[in-house]
């Protein structure tokens, strides 16, 4: 998670929260989040997209 808040530059709380609320692409196994490299690449390359229309 520390990576993800770092390449998004926010703080790791709010790096958690979006991943709570489903806006981060995430899994929940047992007590840990996991964020599919991929997924989360696609998903940022989805809002890069959007920002340039």
């Amino acid at each position: 998670m520390p990576e993800v808040a770092r390449l998004l530059s926010l703080s790791r709380g709010s790096a958690y929260a979006l991943v709570r609320e489903g806006t981060i692409p995430a899994l929940r196994m047992g007590g840990r989040w996991i964020i599919p490299k991929r997924r989360f690449h696609a998903w940022l390359d989805g809002l890069t997209e959007e920002g340039r229309r």
